[in-house]
């Protein structure tokens, strides 16, 4: 059995930890990794348009769909369902949703990979080894290559996907029974 050693605290707090950036890497240090995450703001964008478009093509509707209206019982012309359109379980909208988040992370997770190895603070040679967007890409993809942009993709995606699948599911299901009314809905999922 061993003694537990002893925790580091690398900050008492907030302000500590603000001030101690400020001090050590200037001003800029508190905006580090902040271009990646604002990039970062089109992966919801991807993952919606996406689950959009597959839940189309499930309906048998051809088009993709960018804005449903009245809880997507109308596609983007105005027009109602024709017969050869079914209408989609909740179940069958969670395994969208869960499908539309990888094809947004394939998109999008290079760039929380840059955001995350900016805001660690990486010495080489003297140097900080990632200063800027762009000067981080290449040097991920010079050192890793491909595979470098995507390192903790599938752990993440593991961790994501269920609770993504779960949001979509309910999303589907607790829309329908506020459109259809609660009687329509006891048979459906």
């Amino acid at each position: 059995v061993q003694k537990p050693t002893k925790v580091v605290v690398r900050y008492k707090g907030l302000i500590d930890c603000l001030y101690s950036i400020a001090r050590t890497e200037g001003i800029p240090g508190l905006y580090k990794g902040l271009t990646p995450s604002l990039l970062l703001v089109s992966h919801g964008a991807i993952q919606f348009t996406c689950y959009e478009n597959l839940k189309s093509l499930a309906r048998g509707e051809g088009g993709a769909i960018f804005a449903p209206e009245n809880g997507g019982k109308k596609n983007n012309d105005g027009i109602a369902p024709t017969s050869e359109q079914r209408e989609l379980a909740s179940a069958e909208c969670g395994v969208y949703g869960m499908l539309s988040k990888i094809v947004a992370s394939l998109i999008t997770y290079p760039q929380q990979v840059v955001r995350a190895r900016m805001q660690k603070l990486q010495i080489e040679r003297s140097q900080i080894k990632y200063k800027s967007l762009l000067q981080s890409f290449g040097t991920i993809s010079r050192r890793e290559g491909i595979s470098g942009m995507y390192k903790g993709m599938v752990p993440n995606l593991a961790r994501m996907l269920p609770s993504t699948g779960v949001t979509f599911f309910t999303y589907e299901f607790v829309n329908r029974m506020f459109v259809e009314g609660p009687d329509e809905n006891n048979n459906e999922d």
